[in-house]
């Protein structure tokens, strides 16, 4: 990240991909019924840039900070704060509202210009869960933006069959339904969406950009680095720190050893416990966590009769069918389900 004269430029592995130039110049707000912009002229920053270094439960972040007012006003109306992680590959923007605000028809930060001469692609995560449904783009920003949507993969063309180095994952960490995502003046722009009217005291938003890493977490070794799934990882892995949660694992209580449970309406998590590493694909080289057929803890504890054929009893591949079924149980809506219990049967004497 580097910021010069109120431009701010993300940087890749030291090479630009974006910058704030285009819509709004990167900043905007609005209140009383009025809009303001860097690119307008009608806002300029006030009592300087302040910076420092603080800790959340992500870890370790410096932060650099600018508040903002109406032109010819001395009173901070909205500020907006840059954090870059130290042990992450995690940038956040934050946008907040000191005093509150009346009479509101949106705001704009970040606001990400594409500058470099690589051929992006998009997907757009979209649906009421902001992630039920994929719609891919070429170029950028390559997204419809608006309600119901905010959580894009950003990945460059592969020219090299290889795989992309690195993609990016980008949305909303708070407010996921206030902070919406839209294309402008050929900018991907984030911030309260126009529809909403007012905005309480003290209330912010964030937005979370991050790049996909190689890990050598269980769960992660056969995910390529560059790809889009290490970039959903590692936004999955900044969300889950940052709220003291970890990422659930198979066969942790008694109902899980029984019961499959999925989030696509096919495909199930890894329903085992052990760490055993993934074995080498012989058509690939690389490591498939699929292929994992000799478990040192012989496998999920479900019983043979409750799998589909396609699984092997004493391995530990992903399952595919299970005899109950509880589709989409990580929705951020309240949506109704069908829920199955089951009694045991008691023995007579």
């Amino acid at each position: 990240m580097c910021i010069r004269d109120s431009v701010y430029t993300v940087l890749v592995d030291g090479r630009a991909w974006f910058d704030s130039k285009g819509a709004s110049l990167g900043f905007g707000f609005s209140s009383n019924g009025a809009t303001f912009s860097l690119a307008e002229g009608s806002m300029a920053p006030v009592g300087g840039v302040t910076t420092g270094v603080s800790t959340d439960a992500a870890g370790s972040y410096d932060w650099l900070e600018i508040g903002w007012a109406a032109s010819g006003s001395h009173t901070v109306d909205w500020t907006t704060r840059f954090k870059a992680y130290h042990e992450r590959s995690v940038l956040c923007f934050v946008q907040s509202w000191p005093g509150g605000a009346t009479n509101t028809s949106g705001s704009t930060f970040p606001s990400l210009r594409h500058v470099n001469s690589d051929q992006l692609g998009v997907l757009e995560y979209t649906g009421s869960s902001c992630g039920f449904m994929v719609g891919p783009s070429k170029g950028f920003p390559g997204i419809t933006g608006g309600q119901s949507k905010g959580y894009s993969v950003i990945l460059p063309m592969d020219t090299t069959g290889n795989g992309a180095n690195v993609s990016l994952a980008i949305g909303p960490s708070t407010e996921q339904f206030v902070n919406q995502a839209r294309n402008s003046e050929g900018s991907l722009c984030y911030g309260v969406a126009s529809s909403f009217e007012a905005v309480p005291v003290a209330f912010s938003v964030e937005t979370v950009l991050v790049a996909g890493m190689s890990s050598s977490r269980p769960e992660r070794v056969s995910v390529p680095s560059g790809g889009v799934n290490a970039a959903l990882f590692e936004y999955g892995d900044f969300q889950l720190a940052l709220h003291g949660k970890e990422r659930a694992r198979g066969n942790h209580t008694r109902e899980t050893a029984y019961l499959g449970y999925s989030t696509t309406a096919f495909y199930f998590y890894n329903l085992c416990d052990c760490l055993d590493p993934a074995p080498l694909d012989p058509a690939t080289g690389k490591p498939n966590a699929h292929s994992r057929w000799n478990c040192s803890l012989k496998g999920s504890s479900i019983p043979s009769r409750f799998l589909s054929r396609s699984a092997v009893p004493g391995s530990c591949v992903t399952y595919e069918l299970s005899l109950i079924h509880i589709s989409e149980p990580t929705r951020l809506l309240s949506i109704s389900y069908a829920v199955f219990c089951l009694k045991k049967k008691k023995s007579k004497q």
